[in-house]
């Protein structure tokens, strides 16, 4: 007997279950919707992220440091800029663990860090040898503004570390503005 075949001979497709009767067979069962994609994720402005972690800053103090890449590959190229972005996201994260790293701009990521000492500069230094290892033929930039007072505005503070980031640019080397060292 085949597997789909009833001790009557009728198959299982014909068979009626015990609460049915063969004039009340149920209906089949409609396909599920076809899957869409989600929606984006609404993320907060950047502004609102730097005033965040301005107001979280203890007596030590916080440093942005925002992290560019300047791949000429990726221009016109979307499929490569999001993946150098996936890439670049996850060897910044391996430079500054546990720390928040958001993304700025294409290609740019802010890296929040608490304190603003002399661990700032080896940090800076540290981060811009690994990327340049990890995107060998790519210009890295780094530029990272210290603050004390976390009175300034999340636009002053990102003001700050966006000069840093153009001098780093300018220069070939991290820059770091106002820590101590």
């Amino acid at each position: 007997m085949p597997d789909d075949e009833m001790p009557d001979g009728s198959t299982t497709d014909d068979a009626v279950t015990d609460h049915e009767t063969p004039d009340e067979v149920s209906p089949p069962v409609a396909a599920p919707p076809p899957l869409r994609a989600p929606l984006a994720v609404a993320r907060p402005s950047r502004r609102s992220i730097v005033a965040a972690e301005l107001s979280r800053a203890s007596a030590t103090g916080l440093t942005l440091a925002l992290v560019g890449l300047d791949d000429p590959s990726t221009d016109d190229d979307d499929a490569a800029l999001a993946d150098t972005e996936v890439r670049f996201e996850a060897r910044l994260r391996e430079t500054a663990p546990g720390r928040r790293v958001e993304r700025f701009a294409d290609l740019c990521f802010g890296v929040f860090l608490p304190g603003t000492g002399g661990d700032i500069d080896v940090w800076a230094e540290h981060a811009f040898a690994h990327l340049g290892k990890a995107f060998p033929g790519v210009a890295v930039a780094l530029g990272a503004a210290c603050f004390t007072d976390t009175s300034l505005s999340p636009d002053q503070a990102r003001a700050h570390a966006e000069t840093a980031l153009r001098k780093s640019s300018d220069l070939g080397s991290p820059v770091v503005f106002g820590c101590d060292t």
